[in-house]
């Protein structure tokens, strides 16, 4: 019966009326797992009497272990007794107590037992009585509050955990002729995995004339019958012993969890079914139906909770799924249809289709996938397949509100160096290497098809500890590509609509930049190799135009676009600069392009704009020291960085409406301005309301030292193709309308449609034309 006995050794020594032998061995295994170790079984023969000594794992380190030892006195060759006089049995490092008036007669065939009781505590497990030729003698074993947890430690059984106290009686009589064997046992608090089923009864009756054992199995949970099992098991049989009719009320799932806990956790939920058990235990065949009722579950790989109530039919070595609706947790909705079928509950292999709307498909950290990672909700289809160990997943969606992805390109080392401006430290070693974090995603066969749109924020990530990071919004077909072997690609552009990267340097500088409309990042295969061609620009607004021109005019603050140019591969671009002065005429603008012209001359404006907040003094300008003042820089940083803390104090306060604070001191040239902004997106996101209204400490403003801006935008068409805009904006920053009005308003439409060439462009529009009068 699979029962293996390793290193088995037997020894017999005879000597004049002596015999004595020694039979030994390594371990003795079942299916190939432990089942005892060190069995050791000594006896001595000597005239009558038998000595013998039984241990099993008789080691004080063994939570389980066993010593009997005792003698066998032959009264005749059909006429003996066994007694044992002393002995050991330890359950999960409970030590059992043993009758010392134990007693085992054999009698001509019959065996009579008396007082063959363990005990611990409160539970116990007894024989007495006799089973022999006559068909009215009666064995039974008694057990009185046996706990079940001891079972997992004896069976060796680590995803099963048993609990509950098991009572009860069995009745053996009549073996030589009709045998006969009755139980009548129950289970009180019944748990597995420590989930708490109810209380059990187990009747069962073995018919002798046709080899049958009858058995009626219940659980029960206040007044509630939540498990029901009737059928009959047939010895005669070679094949369908099992003929069981199994039927369950409200059974709680999660006792179920651990032998799916590798594809899903965190099941709850209810099941009621109707069932039939046939086959046999190696090969059980289930038909019927499952109603899941209120079950939900998380996906492992996407750390997605989705909700459901369906009813699944249950085939031989198949589950179906009929258009089940699932419920992510912002209650949006993704219909499957498919099967998960299995070879006997192991090999399970799965072939489901979904369809998507606003569903909710990724929720994961960068500590659950190092490739990528974020929030996503998407539309679109999905198909699953395959087993679970080798599972091929295709998927072309396209995001929905509320979608963030984020895709790491750094390490997990502490990274000093920057990728545009590089800091040699003389102290380290040359053989110090950053290793890139590897994610094992070998097994699993990914084709992602993302078609972007603005719903969707995309973070490419430098360096998250220090915020070097390019996000942004926009459009594009990406295509991701993980092979069996766990080799992650990526295909596509990603044009940029509206975003931001964060520009750092050495902590020196620390600017958010606003990335222009289309730029693009490209990818041809490796996520670390991908191109770039994007414009960023940081608009500064506490510097002075005075320390390049020298006319008091310009002793005030003026907005200053500093622009970057990023081009060629992404992890180590090209950088260009450019510096643009809003609001000047033109001849201003050829004056301050004449000191703007070598390249020199502009890295060295750049630094000084981002790094002090102002132009600094150009070469051989009198009194040019004087002019500057760093403590301007000190102060727009910490103002800056007081801004920012506390726009992010304010953005928690409200997810429907964003809320933000611009404070700037007042340095030698710009005076005190303090504002707070705010936006909000109505009528199902196709209303965008922005604005911010502040206070200015500056006597030659116009009317008020109150000023504002206000902007709105709104989508005609669903799509965002046709839009209408409006502004009203504060002439504080225009130097040319600074002195004749306090605001300027403007409205205006706006009209995107793409296209390759103009024939195209034509083309779908007569399509168009032509659909619209269908």
């Amino acid at each position: 019966k699979n029962f293996t006995f390793q290193n088995f050794k037997i020894e017999a020594e005879g000597k004049n009326t002596q015999l004595k032998v020694t039979s030994n061995s390594a371990k003795v295994t079942k299916d190939g797992s432990d089942f005892a170790l060190l069995p050791e079984l000594t006896a001595e023969a000597n005239s009558n009497n038998v000595g013998f000594d039984l241990r099993i794992a008789d080691n004080d380190s063994a939570i389980n272990r066993a010593r009997l030892k005792g003698a066998v006195i032959f009264s005749s060759a059909s006429y003996f007794n066994l007694k044992i006089d002393s002995s050991l049995l330890v359950i999960d490092n409970n030590q059992w107590k043993l009758d010392n008036n134990n007693q085992l007669v054999f009698d001509s065939g019959s065996v009579h037992i008396r007082s063959l009781t363990f005990s611990k505590n409160q539970e116990s497990v007894s024989v007495s009585g006799s089973i022999g030729k006559d068909p009215n003698e009666k064995l039974k074993l008694l057990i009185s509050g046996f706990g079940l947890n001891q079972l997992s430690s004896l069976l060796n059984s680590k995803n099963t955990k048993l609990g509950g106290e098991l009572s009860g009686e069995l009745y053996l009589k009549d073996v030589y002729d009709k045998f006969q064997l009755e139980t009548d046992l129950q289970i009180s608090d019944l748990s597995i995995n420590n989930d708490t089923l109810g209380n059990a009864n187990i009747n069962s009756r073995y018919i002798n004339n046709e080899q049958i054992i009858t058995s009626d199995i219940n659980v029960t949970k206040g007044s509630a019958k939540i498990i029901d099992i009737k059928g009959n098991y047939y010895f005669k049989r070679e094949m369908d012993n099992l003929d069981f009719k199994i039927k369950l009320n409200n059974l709680y799932l999660h006792p179920l969890e651990r032998y799916m806990d590798d594809i899903m956790t965190d099941v709850y939920g209810k099941v009621t079914a109707d069932l039939s058990l046939t086959g046999t235990f190696g090969k059980p065949v289930f038909n019927g139906t499952a109603d899941l009722n209120k079950t939900s579950l998380i996906v492992n790989y996407l750390k997605t909770r989705y909700s459901f109530t369906t009813t699944v039919a249950v085939k031989e070595n198949v589950f179906l799924l009929k258009d089940l609706k699932i419920v992510d947790v912002n209650n949006n909705l993704a219909v499957a249809n498919g099967k998960i079928s299995h070879n006997n509950f192991n090999n399970f292999r799965f072939d489901v289709e979904l369809q998507a709307n606003r569903f909710q498909v990724l929720n994961t950290t960068l500590i659950d996938n190092m490739l990528y990672y974020g929030k996503a909700n998407a539309s679109g289809y999905a198909h699953f397949y395959g087993p679970i160990d080798n599972m091929n997943m295709d998927i072309s969606m396209s995001p929905d509100k509320g979608t963030v992805i984020n895709i790491p390109l750094n390490t997990t080392e502490d990274l000093t160096s920057n990728e545009f401006i590089t800091f040699i430290d003389r102290t380290s070693s040359d053989s110090e290497k950053v290793v890139k974090s590897q994610v094992d995603l070998s097994g699993i066969r990914l084709n992602m098809n993302l078609d972007l749109n603005r719903n969707a924020l995309m973070n490419i990530i430098f360096d998250e500890k220090i915020g070097d990071v390019i996000s942004g919004s926009g459009r594009g077909s990406l295509r991701l590509d993980i092979n069996t072997a766990g080799n992650f690609n990526m295909y596509g552009t990603y044009t940029i609509d509206q975003g931001d990267y964060l520009f750092t340097l050495q902590n020196l500088i620390n600017k958010k930049f606003s990335i222009d409309p289309g730029g693009r990042i490209t990818w041809a295969g490796d996520p670390y190799e991908a191109t770039v061609d994007l414009s960023a620009v940081y608009t500064v607004h506490t510097s002075t135009l005075y320390n390049v021109i020298q006319d008091s005019t310009y002793k005030r603050r003026v907005p200053v676009d500093c622009r970057l140019f990023l081009t060629n591969k992404l992890m180590n671009p090209i950088i260009n600069y450019e510096i643009t002065v809003r609001g000047l005429s033109p001849s201003e603008e050829g004056l301050v392009n004449t000191k703007l012209n070598a390249e020199e001359n502009i890295n060295m404006q750049m630094l000084g704009l981002l790094v002090f907040n102002q132009f600094l003094p150009t070469p051989g300008t009198e009194q040019s020291v004087a002019r500057f003042d760093p403590g301007a820089g000190a102060g727009a940083s910490a103002s800056e960085l007081l801004s920012n803390q506390v726009s992010n104090w304010l953005g928690q306060i409200s997810k429907d409406v964003n809320i933000g604070l611009n404070y700037r001191a007042k340095d030698t040239y710009t005076n005190e301005e303090i504002k707070l902004i705010f936006s909000k997106s109505l009528l199902n996101d196709r209303l965008l309301i922005e604005g911010n209204v502040g206070y200015l400490s500056d006597e030659a403003y116009l009317n008020s030292n109150v000023v504002g801006d206000f902007y709105a935008e709104y989508k005609v068409s669903p799509d965002g193709r046709f839009r209408l805009k409006g502004f009203n904006r504060s002439n504080a920053d225009d130097i040319i309308n600074y002195s004749q009005a306090p605001y300027s308003q403007g409205v205006g439409f706006f009209y995107r449609k793409e296209f390759n060439s103009f024939k195209e462009l034509f083309i779908k529009l007569r399509r168009k034309q032509k659909d619209e009068s269908k």
